[in-house]
């Protein structure tokens, strides 16, 4: 089997090169120019770069050039989409590449009439209807062209994905809690959240490939539920400093929000108001999902968030922020 993989670089991705290539899978890489550096170091994560095919483009231009990297996915028997813009990046930017990207994909995987699977990574996001962000919405966007495209496709819905070297979600928690800094949790902090490690993950995908069943259907990947202080509980007893956790009622908040709303006519505060509002919903209930399918048909088995944080920080990557 030859596939062809965006996001390569990114956590996942590194995660999953050397699952891929122990289980014989032939894999091309999908990179923007001059990320060769990045694939050919695989530190926390090693695998042997020289295997693994590489192709060079872009996907913020894929949607109006899809002929163009036709050549790319021809010859592979499926594509794995990882690859994406993260929260924090800006809107245009973000569905310029979640969106268009994934659309421009899916139509050069359709212009060579012999690819039919494609695995998409979406977001557990889009099935939590109490929480509204940008990135949701654009995750949501891009399972429409890849659930309408005739394709065998399957669509992952992934809780927050942490492992070593990530520096978008866990490191940054860790850095804080050795810093000293405060956590202000709304609530009581017993909300149950689902992060999932990345090598669960990895598994999980090339499960998928092997598994013919797995066409027209979409899996969450999620970790066992843990409560909110006790994820950062878990977090800080890397860090050999305990987590300063302040709980607030979330009435209380809800109502002083309501208050800065209505003594401000500044559309930029507003806005501002508006995301805090959200951020306190997130701790208005648990954030798990349903894994069952994804368990039992790709045998997925998810540690729990204190034995895979420990494995994740077996070395000090997250003291340094990059």
């Amino acid at each position: 089997m030859k596939i062809l993989l965006t996001g390569a670089t990114g956590l996942v991705g590194r995660h999953l090169l050397p699952e891929l290539l122990a289980a014989g899978v032939e894999v091309r890489c999908f990179l923007r120019p001059g990320r060769e550096k990045a694939l050919a170091q695989p530190d926390l994560t090693p695998f042997d770069a020289s295997r693994v095919e590489v192709v060079h483009g872009d996907l913020r231009d894929i949607d109006e050039r899809s002929d163009e990297y036709v050549g790319h996915v021809k010859g592979c028997d499926a594509v794995v989409h990882l690859a994406a813009l993260p929260p924090t990046a800006p809107k245009e930017e973000m569905n310029q590449i979640n969106i268009y990207g994934t659309r421009g994909l899916i139509a050069a995987t359709k212009k060579t009439h012999k690819t039919k699977r494609f695995l998409h990574f979406s977001s557990a996001e889009c099935t939590d209807s109490l929480i509204y962000n940008e990135f949701r919405d654009s995750k949501k966007a891009s399972e429409k062209p890849v659930r309408g495209s005739n394709l065998e496709w399957t669509v992952f819905r992934p809780a927050p994905i942490y492992g070593p070297g990530d520096q978008r979600f866990l490191g940054p928690i860790l850095r804080k809690i050795e810093g000293g800094e405060k956590f202000d949790v709304p609530g009581d902090g017993k909300i149950r959240i689902a992060p999932v490690h990345a090598g669960d993950v990895a598994k999980a995908i090339v499960a998928c490939l092997h598994y013919g069943m797995a066409v027209d259907a979409v899996y969450h990947l999620a970790g066992p539920g843990i409560a909110y202080d006790d994820f950062l509980n878990a977090c800080a007893a890397m860090t050999g400093k305990p987590a300063k956790i302040q709980h607030g009622s979330i009435a209380l908040k809800e109502r002083w929000l309501s208050v800065q709303d209505l003594l401000t006519s500044n559309p930029q505060k507003k806005l501002e108001i508006s995301a805090r509002r959200n951020d306190l919903r997130f701790f208005l209930k648990d954030h798990v999902y349903p894994t069952q399918d994804s368990c039992e048909q790709l045998k997925f088995a998810p540690r729990p968030f204190p034995e895979g944080v420990r494995q994740a920080c077996a070395s000090p990557w997250w003291r340094t922020g990059t």
